[in-house]
């Protein structure tokens, strides 16, 4: 009787040890669009994350994108961690939530809204399968749309080096558009293998207010502290062809 219960106990100790290491090691990121500029100047976007491998924390990034240049105009980035003096979550949240805030308000102070600019293509963002070890993608490499009677096409090409999975992985990628069956566009092309994404796809589309411009977000995974697979979001713009 008293050798089951001590193997029940084991037992017991092991699933509360192991659910335990799940939420250590749990990661989420979350992509937030804050949407065009009246003027389809500017296109924000960005990403919430919350991690909890190795160190505990949150951070926020957010992006505002020149629409005409493909380049930033603004960045707001913010981490607050066991690493940065933030040892509770309640000073984590409390330290985020005060730069989200003041961030938010600069970015509308562009005039960007999401009601601006037609969203015209969106697909789920990543979900975990058995908690953060697997992970599947929903993005695509080719997104069809449609925008003033026309439609669009977009081509997302990747050329990556599986070798090492993680952050030895290297890659680039292209992102291309047409309109109907013409010639293919270039919005943005890597030239060197710099990043640390493995898979790509691409999750949304807008175009700006005045129809001129697309925004597009392209969804990367990287594999992370204890291999978790990690979700990052990175914004392209260009000209409609």
């Amino acid at each position: 009787m008293r050798k089951s219960i001590l193997i029940l106990s084991v037992f017991i100790l092991l699933i509360l040890a192991t659910a335990a290491l799940a939420g250590l090691t749990a990661t989420g990121t979350k992509l937030v669009i804050f949407g065009w500029s009246g003027d389809g100047k500017y296109w924000a976007f960005g990403e919430e994350e919350t991690f909890s491998a190795g160190m505990a924390g949150e951070a926020v990034r957010y992006y505002v994108i020149d629409a005409a240049k493909n380049d930033f105009h603004k960045k707001f980035e913010k981490e607050c961690s066991e690493q940065t003096g933030h040892d509770t979550e309640s000073a984590m949240r409390a330290c985020i939530n005060a730069f989200a805030k003041q961030a938010k308000k600069k970015i509308r102070a562009l005039g960007i809204r999401k009601k601006h600019g037609t969203e015209v293509f969106r697909a789920k963002t990543a979900q975990w399968v058995n908690h953060d070890i697997a992970i599947k993608q929903h993005g695509k490499k080719y997104a069809k749309f449609k925008h003033g009677g026309k439609v669009y096409t977009l081509k997302l090409e990747t050329d990556i080096d599986d070798e090492g999975m993680g952050w030895a992985t290297k890659s680039k990628f292209t992102l291309k558009i047409r309109c109907g069956s013409g010639p293919w566009h270039t919005l943005q092309a890597d030239k060197t293998k710099w990043r640390h994404f493995y898979q790509y796809g691409i999750v949304y589309a807008s175009v700006s207010p005045d129809g001129k411009y697309i925004a597009v977000v392209i969804e990367g995974i990287t594999a992370g502290f204890e291999a978790v697979k990690i979700p990052h979001y990175r914004g392209v713009t260009g000209e409609l062809p």
